[in-house]
This record gives C-alpha cells, structure tokens and sequence, in this order.
C-alpha cells in the first residue's frame, strides 16, 4: 500500500466508524442508508490542485475536537478503539506530498474532509508521440 493509499484508507475507515458511532447505530432515512461518498475535483481556486472530499453521514465531530484533530494520539472514539496516529500520519503524508488536509465541515449529519493535492503534469506529452510508445512508456513506469 503506498503512502496515499494509507490516507485514503484511513479517512474512510473514520468515516465507517464515525457512523457506526453515532446514536442508533447506521439506519436509513427517508429511504436512503448512512452513507461514504468520496468526490474528486479539479479545485476551483487553482488548477494545478485536486481534490478529494471523503463525506459520511457519521456523528460528526465536536467543535471542541476540531483544533485537536490532527494532533498525534488524540483521538474521538472511545478508550481501546483507536490509537490517535491515524489522522496525525495521515496529515504528515498528505504535507509530505505538498499537499491540505482539513475539514471541509462537520456536524450532526456528519463530517466532510478534503485532502488538496499537486497535479503532476505528465512526463510525456501523449499527443506528441504515437499511441504504441505511449503504452509502452507508460507500462514501463507501472513496472518499474
């Protein structure tokens, strides 16, 4: 699993814990189930950035939590149920990558965190070389 991947991981295993949480546990309403939806943009503000917003209908976090959160060992769930490394690492990786990591919102229908992100412009450009060598680079990066 590479660095981003483990941040990934980790907001979502928040999100599915964050519901699993709140009072009455995952339920429906108005038809519709708790739910994780993870969104990806091109930021609005500048198009060299992505962004990836990982949304749940989890129990949100409190507003006292909310400065605390990313700090290493400090953590929401209750005693034996987490180490509070996960967004602290999570944090590290995302900055390490030159990118943000916040939260977008939160609140009792639940917490959105948004993680910006560089786009790396490509090594080569594809529409100058043929669709043959393009693959062929392109599979020799993934290789190694």
């Amino acid at each position: 699993m590479n660095q981003l991947e483990q941040v990934f991981l980790n907001l979502i295993t928040n999100a599915r814990d964050a519901i699993c949480e709140k009072e009455g546990g995952p339920q429906y309403e108005d038809g519709n189930r708790d739910s994780i939806e993870i969104i990806t943009r091109q930021s609005q503000n500048d198009n060299n950035l992505i962004e990836i917003l990982f949304k749940d209908s989890g129990k949100g976090i409190e507003d006292s939590a909310r400065n605390s959160i990313f700090d290493p060992f400090f953590t929401t769930k209750a005693v034996g149920k987490g180490t509070g490394l996960g967004l602290s690492i999570s944090y590290g990786i995302v900055h390490d990558h030159n990118g943000q990591i916040d939260i977008a919102e939160t609140g009792p229908q639940g917490t959105t965190f948004l993680v910006k992100l560089p786009i790396e412009q490509p090594i080569i450009n594809p529409e100058t070389i043929s669709e043959e060598t393009f693959l062929e680079t392109a599979a020799q990066d993934v290789s190694g």
